[in-house]
């Protein structure tokens, strides 16, 4: 083949496997969402309700808080180490970027303190601190968010599309 023919049909290669790797990204995101990502961006709610697993000491835990514009949270958790599981009331403040303080409650009078930090990794928001109870006792404290639908469905349908494009690439270029 000519050396011109063949620049003009690898050119033409190019930009086939260029525009099917981008459909391929691109068409799992609904039309109202960003590009994905192979991290979901993950912001803090407001107003909304988000289901999170944890511990308080050694048991495990699951959280429910409901987070508001103001800054205010509120909402429960439950301690499921007794098979039955105790709910705690949970009122309180996300203080400063980062910080959330809570007050638990248990049959409606406050029992408990709880200081925690927020990080962020793999797309995942995480809250680990201390819980300071009325009786003294001091447990570690930690919850993570579990991911919403939509990003489990983007990141899965990103990471399938991601390796589809790899593998169109790596045919067409033998790379």
């Amino acid at each position: 083949m000519h050396p011109a023919k063949l620049r003009s049909t690898l050119n033409q290669l190019t930009l086939l496997a260029t525009s099917a790797a981008i459909w391929l990204l691109a068409s799992c995101a609904a039309p109202t969402q960003g590009p994905v990502t192979a991290e979901p961006q993950v912001s803090q709610p407001n107003g909304d309700t988000h289901t999170y697993d944890g511990t308080v000491g050694n048991r495990t835990s699951i959280f429910t808080l409901t987070w508001q514009s103001d800054g205010n949270v509120q909402g429960h958790y439950q301690d499921l180490a007794d098979g039955a599981g105790i709910t705690y009331q949970l009122k309180g403040n996300n203080t400063r970027n980062g910080e959330l303080v809570l007050t638990e409650y248990t049959a409606g009078r406050q029992s408990a303190i709880l200081t925690l930090k927020k990080s962020l990794a793999n797309g995942r928001i995480t809250w680990s601190g201390k819980m300071h109870n009325t009786d003294g006792r001091v447990l570690k404290v930690s919850f993570s968010r579990r991911p919403q639908k939509s990003e489990e469905i983007n990141e899965c349908c990103y990471l399938q599309h991601r390796g589809a494009a790899d593998r169109l690439v790596t045919e067409i270029f033998h790379v």
